[in-house]
């Protein structure tokens, strides 16, 4: 029976296909030691050849050589030099480096002046430069970088100058740039990042600035920039984020102006805005939100909210706070279908002045824009606002010429004089919408009467004939008397409507 077994296994091992792998060797160049992979024929930086090495700016080479061949040194092992506090002066990494292992650099405390990671790095390992803090130049990122790590430059705490985060980089891992106080320049997230890990920018105390949380950001971790007081002007947070981590900008106390939280954003947790003390106006516009104990407590500056959702925004309370703001005096502006509701709504109902939001009209049209009108003819027209929950939909009416045509407060347009004359509806918000009226000459002929009487008035001049030896009395129609004759006669006036009386009889005429 073992026989069998025996020979089942050495036929399947004979059977099976044979695979010969790469030989991985060490080589010993000068006092650093590389594994040397002879399939790729590349080769990793694997450390010092001796922990006790001294060594003052080290140079991390693009190649080595090996067997007469040159060998591109492509990554860093992870832990290479690990607290080699013997490594003093400057860094130079190569650039045919890719990759940057996992606490490469820890705690190497002897490194000084600028690091410039190269074009040629993707990524930058957990803890890669942690606590590097004699660093003191600046630190630039190379446009290849895609990953930078937790903890990759924490307490790297004399870094200089402005901090660039590339276009390439999609995600700061969490505490990446934690504790890096003396950056003193500006901070520039590039618009590839989508994570911002927790602490990532914590007590980055010097960077200052306005800050732009680009569209492609949707995760910004708890306490990302805990206490970086020093940022200044706006705080723009991008279209795509949905999750504000607690804490994750509690004392930035130098952003000033509106703060909006954008209607992608579903979370927004305990303390994330905590005494931002310069922000002077809260806009909400997500509809689905759920906001998180003191979110925007202590911020003192703030001088009202607006919450556009028709759903008044879930607040929850943690055990030991059951506020989510500080000032409740300040006016609330909801949709007006809503503001019943956010009075019983909790947190929202301790708002003491809870109005409906102003939304302005954006457009004005009119039933009719242009019209031809005959004497004393009306027509209506009827203005259009928009949209259609615009607060104040009034319009006013105004007519250029009253003497050709008048229009009264509801848009009722009644033809005065021949002529045209445009008509203006005019919005609140200031919006106009205009109708061309033209009000056409008429035969001049207003009244016929018995006995041969007729009364005419063309170009400017009123004539009554047949009216034998009666008086005649031409007045305005506010009964001011004009002139006056007996029997037939002509008159000069002025364009208008005239009241003419011959003896008994009375006749209204137009005179253009």
């Amino acid at each position: 029976m073992k026989k069998s077994l025996l020979l089942i296994l050495l036929t399947l091992l004979l059977a099976a296909p044979l695979t010969i792998h790469a030989e991985s060797v060490r080589v010993d160049v000068g006092q650093l030691r590389y594994t040397v992979d002879t399939d790729t024929n590349t080769a990793e930086l694997y450390g010092p050849v001796s922990e006790d090495e001294v060594i003052h700016d080290l140079v991390i080479p693009d190649y080595i050589d090996y067997n007469d061949t040159q060998i591109p040194v492509t990554s860093i092992r992870d832990y290479a030099f690990y607290r080699c506090s013997g490594f003093t002066g400057s860094l130079t990494i190569g650039d045919s480096v890719t990759t940057i292992g996992d606490s490469a650099f820890s705690g190497c405390t002897g490194f000084t002046g600028w690091l410039t990671i190269g074009n040629s790095v993707t990524t930058i390992g957990d803890r890669a430069f942690y606590r590097c803090y004699n660093f003191d130049g600046a630190l630039t990122l190379g446009n290849s970088v895609t990953t930078i790590g937790d903890y990759a430059f924490e307490s790297c705490y004399k870094f200089r100058g402005s901090l660039i985060i590339g276009n390439s980089v999609t995600t700061i891992g969490d505490h990446a740039f934690s504790h890096c106080y003396s950056f003193g320049g500006s901070l520039t997230i590039g618009k590839s990042v989508t994570t911002i890990g927790d602490y990532a920018f914590n007590y980055c105390t010097g960077l200052s600035g306005s800050l732009d949380i680009s569209d492609s950001v949707t995760t910004i971790g708890d306490c990302a920039f805990y206490k970086c007081e020093s940022l200044t002007g706006s705080l723009t947070i991008g279209d795509s984020v949905t999750t504000i981590g607690e804490a994750a900008f509690m004392y930035c106390k130098g952003f000033t102006g509106p703060l909006t939280i954008g209607p992608s954003v579903t979370l927004v947790k305990d303390h994330a805005f905590r005494a931002c003390t310069g922000i002077s106006s809260l806009e909400i516009k997500s509809a689905n939100l759920k906001i998180g104990a003191k979110a925007f407590a202590d911020m003192t500056a703030l001088q009202s909210i607006t919450c556009s959702s028709i759903t008044p925004p879930e607040c929850v309370y943690s055990e030991d706070n059951n506020i989510i703001f500080s000032n409740y005096d300040i006016p609330l502006y909801v949709p007006a279908k809503a503001v019943e509701e956010y009075k019983t709504a909790t947190e929202w109902e301790k708002f003491k002045n809870i109005e409906a939001i102003n939304v302005p009209a954006t457009s004005i049209a009119l039933n009719i824009t242009e019209v031809e009108l005959g004497y004393e003819e009306t027509v209506q027209l009827v203005a259009t606002v928009m949209p259609d929950d615009a607060t104040d939909k009034s319009v006013t009416w105004a007519s250029a010429d009253e003497a050709v045509a008048t229009v009264d407060e509801n848009g009722l347009v009644t033809a005065v004089a021949k002529g045209t004359t445009t008509i203006t509806a005019t919005t609140v918000d200031g919006l106009t919408a205009e109708c061309i009226v033209t009000v056409k000459a008429s035969s001049g002929v207003d009244g016929i009467y018995g006995d041969g009487v007729s009364v005419t008035a063309n170009g400017g001049v009123i004539t009554v004939s047949g009216a034998g030896v009666k008086v005649v009395r031409v007045m305005t129609t506010d009964g001011k008397l004009v002139f006056t004759a007996h029997g037939d006669c002509k008159g000069n006036v002025v364009p208008g409507i005239y009241i003419v009386a011959v003896g008994e009889a009375v006749v209204k005429v137009v005179a253009y």
